[in-house]
C-alpha cells in the first residue's frame, strides 16, 4: 500500500472545535485525513519512527493535501522541533479559545469521562491535563511512561501564550493558521473558507455538516459507564480498530444512550463547580491580554467574553 507524508498538522488544543475541524476536513474531496484522529506521534509515540507514523496515511496519494489532528501537541515545545525536523514546510493549524471558558470545558470533559474529580474546578487546577483528556494516560501512568503532554497541569494547559510561542517561533507566520473557536458560532462559513484556502484546496466546497455541533459538552448518565467507555476507546485505539472507534465517537445513538446534553452544549459559568477564586481569574485575565498581544485578531472576538 502507498503511504503519503502529511503536509499539515493541527496541534490542538482540544475543546476548541477540533472534532468539528476533523469532520469538515475529512469531508473535503481534496483532503486526506489519517485513519485515526489523533496519532499522537510527535509526543507519545515518537520512538516508533516515521514509518509507523506514515502508516496512518495509506492510500491517500490521490489527495491534494494530507494531514492529522492531535489535540495535545501544543503542550510540549519539543513537538514543534520534531515536526519541523520531519517537514519544515508543513502547515500548522492552531486552535485558541478564551482561557476561562477553555478551562471550564476541560473540566467538564473530565466529568464526561467519569473521572473522580474534586467538587470544584478550583480544587482540580493542579491535576495533570492528561488525566482529563485521556488518550492512554492511565495506561502510561501505571507503567511509569508518562510524557510531557501528560504532565502539564490543568491550569497550565490553558496558558496558551507560553505554550503556543515555540510553534509560532519555529514556523513562519504564512505556514500557521489561527483557528479562533469563538468565530464558529457566528461565522462558520468564512472560517471554513479560510481553512480550505490556507490548505490550498477548493474553498467553495460546502460539507453537509458545516453548522453541526460536533463533540458538544455532555454529561454522563452513569459514571461507571463513562469510565468503561473511556477504557474501551483506549483498547480500540491501541488495537488499531480505528473505524469502529470513529463510528462510536460519531454515533448519535450511543451518545443518547450514555449521555445527556449539558446546557444545550454551552459551558455553565454560574455552576457552583465552575467557580474560580479571584487570584485565578486575575491570572487568566492577564493571560487573555497576553494572547491578544500575541494574536491581535483575538480582540475582535473576546471583547465581550
Amino acid at each position: 500500500m502507498l503511504v503519503s507524508q502529511p503536509n499539515f498538522i493541527n496541534i490542538g488544543p482540544g475543546r476548541c472545535g477540533t472534532s468539528w475541524l476533523h469532520e469538515v476536513l475529512d469531508a473535503h474531496p481534496e483532503i486526506g485525513m489519517g485513519k485515526v484522529k489523533e496519532t499522537e506521534y510527535f509526543n507519545t509515540n515518537y520512538e516508533k519512527g516515521d514509518e509507523w507514523y506514515e502508516s496512518h496515511f495509506k492510500n491517500l496519494e490521490t489527495k491534494k493535501v494530507v494531514g492529522e489532528i492531535s489535540n495535545n501537541y501544543y503542550l510540549d515545545a519539543e513537538v514543534a522541533k520534531r515536526i519541523n525536523n520531519y517537514n519544515p514546510n508543513i502547515k500548522i493549524i492552531i486552535n485558541v479559545r478564551e482561557p476561562v471558558n477553555l478551562l471550564r470545558s476541560f473540566y467538564e470533559f473530565g466529568k464526561r469521562r467519569g473521572l473522580d474529580l474534586l467538587p470544584s474546578i478550583q480544587d482540580n487546577l493542579n491535576e495533570p491535563i492528561g488525566k482529563f483528556m485521556g488518550s492512554g494516560y492511565d495506561y502510561r501512568l501505571k507503567r511509569n511512561m508518562l510524557v510531557q503532554t501528560d504532565k502539564v497541569s490543568l491550569f497550565e494547559s490553558v496558558l496558551l501564550s507560553n505554550l503556543l510561542t515555540p510553534f509560532l517561533k519555529t514556523f513562519p507566520r504564512e505556514q500557521v493558521y489561527i483557528f479562533i473557536f469563538e468565530r464558529l458560532r457566528h461565522d462558520p462559513d468564512n472560517v471554513l473558507k479560510e481553512i480550505y484556502s490556507f490548505l490550498g484546496v477548493n474553498p467553495e466546497f460546502q460539507p453537509n455538516l458545516l453548522e453541526k455541533v460536533v463533540n458538544q459538552s455532555i454529561s454522563p448518565k452513569s459514571k461507571f459507564v463513562a469510565q468503561l467507555g473511556s477504557k474501551l476507546a483506549f483498547v480500540l485505539r491501541r488495537g488499531g480498530y480505528y473505524s469502529l472507534l470513529s463510528w462510536m465517537h460519531k454515533s448519535v445513538f450511543i451518545k443518547r444512550l450514555l449521555f445527556r446534553p449539558l446546557n444545550n452544549g454551552a459551558s455553565s459559568p454560574c455552576a457552583s463547580s465552575g467557580k474560580l477564586d479571584r487570584e485565578t481569574l486575575c491570572i487568566l485575565s492577564k493571560e487573555k491580554q497576553r494572547l491578544v498581544s500575541l494574536i491581535p485578531e483575538l480582540a475582535n472576538y473576546w471583547e465581550s467574553t
